[in-house]
């Protein structure tokens, strides 16, 4: 109960608080003006109205030379009269006469000798002849020290109207401010139905202030729907798509109340309580008024940040599985061209063992040699064709085992010799400088480069 009094961010509270300072300011003003009764002047009046009293009373006694009935009479005032403390009669030397109380442990002399609120000094005439003077003590008006503010009679009526009336205010308020909401005015099924909706919802006056909050939205920024009231959109973190919008472009809600139109289907980013930035697909319907203009905006808010993130999961898929594609597009046609090397080399060879050119029959077994080493070359690649799995990881396994390096040279400058003649060119292996017997290597791989280098010199020659 007390919190919903004391809640500084309320706009019931501030405005009660606002409405007890005018209130506090009209009774400083009115106290200054004298128009707030003067507790303490009254009092003193009353006591120096009684001074004078016993002041005359006393002459007429002192004329009389009747001291006693005088002492009695100043005894029955201090007894009857609670706030007076105690009472002497002093003659004009100083001597006391009569003393009515512990006057002595009361009265507190001063060096002017005037009158105070608690000390009154009253003189004495017997005729015209001035005879003495009697002081009267009385209560303080005031405390001492730093409370004394606080029992000061304006500081007190100020405190208590201004708790009375904060809570009066706030009281009030209360009533009058749930008439003026306008989600008030909304059926409480309705506000139930907005509450159950998945997407968020925003009520905005034309001011772009918040007016109305359904429990989705509120849920997302990390606060209650009625302390969403009032606020403006500017104070919530938006972010345009770069792609779709520039930082200059009006939101959509700002469009939709300068042309009162709709506005569908534009995105938007936002920092929500948790920290993670979500993307809406943001709706804007104006709420037109008598003159035709948009009065206000109903705006929606559908979070897609999860089918964001599968359509950014989907391309990303659909870029990897179009590189394989293309590695394997990349792979087959590599193939091809290394298989055509070898075919060409047997079928040329065959040719010319089929055609009897070779009277020679070491020539016979050198050329019958050559076609074996390419049926084997060719045996290889369609391994590597046939291997699906090296073409999907993006890698051919590569050996390391000893080779003899001029052996795999020989052996591809015969298989090319065949193509280079058809171009009436001519090939040959020299060393320039001396060869390793063996070397640790992959011979099918160097044989393919050997084999790419030599097909592109030849294809790229014209004579020579």
């Amino acid at each position: 109960m007390l919190k919903q009094y004391f809640d500084l961010k309320s706009a019931r509270t501030r405005i009660a608080m606002g409405l007890v300072s005018m209130v506090i300011c009209l009774l400083i003003g009115a106290s200054y003006l004298g128009l707030v009764p003067d507790r303490y002047g009254a009092i003193i009046e009353g006591r120096a109205a009684i001074a004078e009293t016993v002041a005359v009373n006393s002459s007429v006694f002192i004329t009389r030379s009747d001291l006693r009935r005088m002492e009695a009479n100043l005894d029955v005032l201090v007894s009857r009269n609670p706030t007076m403390l105690s009472a002497a009669v002093k003659s004009s030397e100083g001597k006391t006469i009569a003393e009515i109380g512990d006057h002595n442990a009361h009265w507190e002399a001063t060096d002017d000798g005037m009158s105070t609120s608690a000390q009154i000094i009253v003189p004495l005439w017997e005729g015209d002849k001035h005879w003495g003077s009697i002081e009267l003590r009385f209560t303080p008006l005031k405390r001492s020290g730093w409370t004394a503010f606080f029992f000061e009679p304006l500081t007190i009526l100020i405190l208590f109207i201004a708790a009375l009336s904060y809570f009066l205010f706030h009281f009030y308020l209360g009533r009058m401010l749930k008439q003026l909401d306008p989600s008030q005015a909304i059926p409480d099924r309705v506000r139930s139905a907005l509450d159950t909706m998945a997407e968020g919802l925003l009520v905005l006056d034309a001011k772009q202030n918040v007016v109305l909050a359904n429990e989705a939205f509120a849920t997302l920024v990390g606060t209650a729907p009625e302390k969403l009231l009032g606020q403006k959109m500017s104070q919530f973190s938006w972010q345009r798509l770069a792609e779709m919008e520039s930082e200059e472009s009006p939101y959509p809600w700002q469009s939709a109340l300068a042309d009162s139109e709709v506005k569908m289907n534009y995105l938007l980013r936002l920092e929500v309580s948790d920290g993670q930035m979500r993307t809406f697909m943001t709706n804007c319907s104006p709420v037109l008024g008598p003159n035709g203009k948009a009065a206000g905006v109903l705006v929606s808010f559908d979070d897609i940040t999860e089918l964001e993130e599968k359509e950014v999961q989907l391309r990303l898929s659909k870029e990897e599985a179009e590189a394989a594609n293309r590695a394997k597009s990349d792979f087959l046609a590599n193939m091809s061209h290394e298989i055509r090397t070898p075919m060409n080399a047997i079928l040329g060879f065959t040719e010319v063992l089929k055609r009897g050119y070779d009277k020679n029959p070491d020539e016979s077994k050198r050329y019958l040699s050559t076609i074996a080493s390419s049926g084997k070359h060719l045996l290889d690649l369609i391994n590597d064709i046939l291997d699906l799995s090296k073409v999907e990881s993006g890698k051919v396994e590569v050996e390391k085992i000893p080779c003899a390096a001029h052996q795999v040279v020989q052996e591809v400058v015969k298989i090319m010799t065949v193509k280079a003649q058809e171009k009436n060119l001519k090939l040959h292996f020299e060393a320039l400088n001396p060869m390793p017997e063996s070397v640790m290597t992959d011979p099918a791989r160097l044989r393919q480069i050997l084999t790419n280098l030599i097909g592109n010199a030849i294809k790229f020659t014209e004579q020579g």
